[in-house]
């Protein structure tokens, strides 16, 4: 159910946005009140998601100005640096590395959206000795770019990306490898 009350003008419309990792459906409503939405999922993975997930609901923001800032700063947070590779980090303003301001407009994005307040920390980069990780340990992976937060957002998650270590056989020893399910888009490690 969703309901919709005082409106600001003759004109007035609210535009939600409904959405879990299996369903897309955007609704303008016109009418003030009381509103019933049925949604169709008819397979065990929609039914399965909705169950634990739910389903989000994305307000657009009434009138022009603060939509066009809205889209700015999902532009910010998208623009800068790339997540798929190959990427040309010889381009001005695009490259490998995440610049700051989409780096900051994603840590905005996660405390306004998500209520994750994200600590500053010296530390840029951990070495783990490879000999303390087996096989199956778990590697969770937070890029903060816009659309690794989409992805959380959508997903009720802290992080866009489950990798997972797997030692694989090698010549006449074992190679450590850190594997994870994508489509097709995959992470530079000396840039993560």
């Amino acid at each position: 159910m969703v309901t919709t009350a005082h409106p600001t003008g003759p004109f007035c419309s609210d535009v939600i946005f409904f959405a879990n990792s299996e369903l897309a459906h955007t609704h303008m409503f016109y009418v003030h009140g009381t509103h019933k939405l049925t949604f169709q999922m008819p397979t065990a993975d929609q039914q399965a998601d909705f169950a634990f997930n739910g389903i989000h609901a994305f307000a657009f923001c009434e009138g022009l100005l603060p939509t066009v800032g809205s889209i700015w700063n999902t532009f910010k947070s998208m623009f800068g640096g790339c997540e798929l590779g190959p990427c040309k980090p010889n381009l001005p303003v695009i490259g490998m590395k995440v610049p700051e301001y989409m780096e900051t407009a994603t840590v905005n994005f996660l405390e306004q959206s998500m209520q994750i307040k994200m600590e500053k920390r010296d530390i840029k980069r951990v070495h783990i000795d490879p000999n303390t990780i087996q096989s199956g340990d778990f590697i969770a992976v937070n890029r903060l770019t816009g659309s690794s937060q989409t992805i959380a957002y959508g997903t009720g998650s802290h992080i866009s990306h489950c990798t997972m270590a797997l030692w694989m056989d090698y010549g006449e020893g074992k190679e450590l490898y850190i594997v994870e399910s994508t489509s097709g888009a995959y992470y530079d490690p000396s840039v993560v």
